[in-house]
């Protein structure tokens, strides 16, 4: 019986492990910046000043975001490239 119960609740437990971590970066993403170490479940006013002042002109993101999306394109495609070559002389 408890071996049963072990069975189906472990899987949650790790779904939930690794879950939790994205719960938590969206809701803080969703609090207004003074109320950014309150601690409840849900924020209680959602607020999206952090999406604006990321995407204000002078932050800079938008040039990382391009230079993160370059880097993973280029190792991406090398990657394909190198395993291409070594699966074939496999």
């Amino acid at each position: 019986m408890i071996r049963r119960w072990a069975d189906r609740l472990s899987p949650l437990l790790v779904a939930l492990f690794c879950l939790l971590p994205f719960y938590w970066m969206v809701v803080s993403s969703l609090r207004r910046p003074g109320d950014i170490l309150d601690m409840s479940f849900l924020p209680s006013p959602l607020s999206l000043e952090n999406y604006q002042a990321v995407f204000q002109p002078g932050n800079g993101f938008l040039r990382a975001l391009g230079n993160s999306v370059v880097v993973a394109g280029t190792t991406t495609a090398l990657t394909l490239v190198v395993g291409t070559t070594a699966a074939y002389a496999l």
